[in-house]
């Protein structure tokens, strides 16, 4: 017996909302970025909170072993890239700048998937 037109939309949109959370052992979080603004800005500081999905232990042990020296990377770039932009990057650049970053200096895989948890610009 064929479903109607609202059976089959409904069993749609469950399937799309329906999304399987990332287990907290793949995920890793590093502690917020305070990141000054040159004076000419209209904000003088930017607060940064950002986690990521790691696909395998190998990456995560990688990530803690040179924690320090990746935040000091993703600090520099951040800076960088928001002393040069007259506005407020977006939320995809900043992403998609933190995952290209940490992409270039790992060696036992990939980050996918950048997530900010918390962005501020005061």
């Amino acid at each position: 017996m064929p479903l109607d037109q609202k059976e089959i939309k409904k069993e749609e949109r469950i399937s799309l909302v329906q999304k399987a959370p990332i287990p907290k052992d793949q995920l890793y979080t590093f502690n917020s970025f305070v990141i000054p603004v040159k004076e000419e800005k209209r904000f003088t500081y930017f607060l940064l909170s950002i986690c990521f999905n790691v696909p395998n232990i190998e990456l995560k042990e990688e990530i803690t072993e040179n924690e320090a020296a990746l935040r000091g990377m993703i600090f520099d770039r951040l800076r960088e890239e928001i002393g040069k932009e007259k506005q407020i990057p977006s939320l995809d650049q900043i992403k998609k700048l933190i995952s290209a970053e940490l992409n270039k200096s790992l060696s036992r895989g990939k980050i996918k998937e950048v997530y900010v948890t918390e962005f501020l610009a005061v």
